[in-house]
């Protein structure tokens, strides 16, 4: 766990790194132990749903909670989507639940920010750094933050797996548990289930793989400390992949387990306001722009399965050509990534500037973060090992970490069977296995 920080801390960070912090400021008349912040852009028409679910969670675990939604848009946006903003600013203003609601507007005139800037990465980091005045710094217990998204429902557990979570007192940070909301035609059901079994086959991949970096990357999942939070230098703004690269920050100062009874359930829509994520991913499927039904190679979570071992059991009295010699008989593609990023002289500085071996599995841990696991696998599907049929390897996933399913060739494409075999996957809890 982080030290704890105080109020001095939160203000030191907001005159460093904050986003117009006194501009969007919300007042309180007290403090909270957790605060859920929630951009909306467009979706007047799916907030009703987020409300409903908010409505139905705990009550004393609501009454220490804050919701703040940040309703936003560029100052370029188009008439329409003001308009459906301004609906969203009307309803959020009559609601009323056990929580306290706070509404943050970044969309009107003189409010919105540049469209330069605007995007969701900045709507969340407007909330968050928002909601680190509300926090209660005082209190024993941990307070925390919390990311959601205004086309999703929560479960009714939510809150209370999440208090639970940091009540541990052993947690900087989590990703709430996911499934997405599949519904809709033939085209968007199958383009939804691709999309979730990509996910799940890639956090799964990695855990089996022995790789830390076994979370997913869902905005409207992430939660953690004010500590953590300030440690990453707030969030980044970016239109797009805030939460990767959020989380590829976060990853280096603290684990990120799956908080598995806190659900979320994303919307499956399409959408264009990101280049990439859920709603696009929809739409390069429907436009069949992308083939959803191939995986990479499982041979490759294989490939990285094995070089955890290297890198895990390398000492300071190891030589550090053995590492070289080790990735070559790996995989040529392991080591031809490795030698083309540097990473052959790199390992000498750390063993020269490690003084225990812990601190060197550590230091050549942190070297293969979340970015280059992604570019490591991506080099060797373009240069090595193409993708393959998906179900394929799914099998081969189920195998490697005993899950009971058998494929059945031909049958595969039946929604009944992609609906059973995402059940299952749904089900794994890494804790667990």
């Amino acid at each position: 766990m982080l030290k704890r920080i105080s109020e001095h801390d939160v203000n030191t960070y907001l005159n460093r790194h904050g986003y117009r912090s006194q501009f969007y400021r919300v007042e309180a008349s007290r403090k909270f132990r957790c605060a859920v912040v929630i951009p909306v852009f467009n979706e007047s028409h799916y907030l009703p749903r987020l409300l409903d679910s908010i409505t139905s969670l705990d009550k004393i675990r609501s009454s220490d909670t804050a919701f703040i939604f940040v309703v936003n848009n560029p100052d370029t946006a188009p008439p329409e989507i003001l308009r459906d903003n301004r609906q969203s600013f009307s309803l959020l203003s009559g609601y009323r639940c056990d929580s306290e609601v706070f509404i943050i507007d970044a969309f009107s005139q003189g409010r919105a920010p540049e469209g330069k800037n605007a995007g969701v990465g900045l709507a969340r980091k407007i909330g968050l750094d928002a909601a680190l005045s509300l926090l209660d710094y005082e209190n024993k217990k941990q307070p925390f933050l919390v990311c959601l998204d205004g086309d999703c429902t929560v479960n009714r557990g939510y809150l209370t797996a999440l208090h639970d979570h940091y009540d541990s007192g052993i947690h900087d940070a989590g990703v709430c548990s996911y499934s997405h909301i599949v519904t809709g035609d033939e085209e968007n059901l199958e383009a939804i289930l691709a999309y979730e079994f990509y996910l799940r086959y890639y956090s799964l991949g990695l855990w089996y793989a022995g790789s830390p970096l076994c979370y997913h990357s869902i905005g409207s999942t992430m939660t953690f400390t004010p500590e953590l939070y300030i440690k990453c230098e707030g969030m980044n703004k970016r239109k797009a992949g805030e939460d990767f690269y959020f989380l590829e920050k976060a990853a280096k100062h603290t684990r990120i387990p799956v908080v598995y009874d806190a659900v979320v359930y994303p919307s499956s829509r399409e959408s264009e306001r990101v280049p990439f994520g859920t709603g696009r991913r929809i739409i390069r499927h429907n436009r069949n722009e992308i083939n959803s039904n191939m995986l990479y190679d499982f041979t490759t979570l294989e490939i990285i399965r094995q070089w955890q071992n290297v890198t895990q059991n390398f000492t300071l009295s190891d030589d550090p050509e053995s590492v070289v010699q080790s990735a070559l008989s790996i995989h040529t593609g392991l080591y031809e990534f490795l030698n083309q990023n540097g990473f052959f002289e790199v390992i000498n500085k750390i063993r020269k500037n490690s003084k225990t071996d812990l601190q060197l599995k550590k230091q050549v841990s942190g070297w293969m973060d979340s970015f280059r696991m992604l570019k490591l696998i991506h080099y060797i599907r373009d240069h090595h090992l193409p993708e393959k049929p998906m179900f394929g390897e799914l099998q081969r996933l189920c195998n490697a970490i005993k899950i009971e399913y058998h494929a059945e060739p031909g049958k595969e494409a039946a929604t009944e069977r992609r609906l059973e075999l995402l059940r299952l996957l749904q089900g794994v809890r890494i804790d667990q296995i």
